[in-house]
């Protein structure tokens, strides 16, 4: 959690360096003034976008770290209305795993 926010933080700092970088560079080549809303829009986006692709990203990360030997029986995907987005692709929040290597039989 600690890392999504400061991984968060820096995806806004990068923005907030880009748009910086682009407002002075265009003004300096061109003449032209970037509104002074541009930052902030651009940095809100940037952490929102952010922390959308967090949250999609962290099951098939976790997945492909698994050994061989574990199976996914079952993925819980869930939709809510304040992550209206879930509703076109729905976000995968736990799963179901089996390892296969320490199954124990019982003794007849």
């Amino acid at each position: 959690m600690a890392n999504d926010f400061l991984s968060m933080l820096a995806a806004a700092f990068l923005a907030v360096v880009v748009v910086y970088a682009a407002k002075h560079a265009l003004r300096k080549l061109t003449g032209f003034v970037l509104p002074k809303w541009v930052m902030p829009a651009v940095t809100g986006l940037s952490m929102l976008g952010y922390t959308i692709y967090a949250e999609y990203a962290w099951f098939p990360t976790v997945r492909d770290g698994l050994p061989p030997s574990v199976a996914v029986l079952r993925t819980v995907e869930n939709s809510a209305p304040w992550r209206p987005w879930t509703y076109l692709a729905p976000l995968t929040t736990r799963f179901m795993a089996l390892d296969r290597a320490k199954l124990r039989h019982p003794a007849p």
